[in-house]
């Protein structure tokens, strides 16, 4: 558990295409707080990613383009320049906004 004090606990989880690719988890401090009628509607639950298949995937390509268009200005300014200095700024730039793109998601 997650927290202090949780006495109830429902997990189901996220699949696309048959694949799981995480949980859906929520608690309570009361406890015996779900029902059998609330993991039906967490497993239903269109915004768990069964009936978004094509989110997930979606998120997947937008991070691996970004990973790509960072990749290639890096390469753009390695190519372009014999100053060390220029080079380790646009690498050391590009980790950043890469790091904190990983964070935000």
């Amino acid at each position: 558990m997650a927290r202090r004090g949780v006495r109830s606990e429902l997990a189901v989880p996220l699949e696309v295409n048959g694949e799981t690719r995480g949980v859906l988890n929520v608690d309570s401090d009361r406890a015996d707080a779900f029902t059998a009628e609330d993991q039906e509607l967490l497993q239903n639950w269109p915004s768990s990613g069964q009936g978004h298949p094509n989110t997930w995937l979606y998120e997947q390509l937008r991070l691996k383009a970004h990973l790509f268009e960072s990749l290639a200005s890096v390469s753009r300014t390695i190519n372009s320049t014999l100053n060390l200095d220029e080079a380790l700024q646009v690498i050391t730039r590009e980790a950043c906004l890469l790091m904190r793109h990983a964070c935000v998601r």
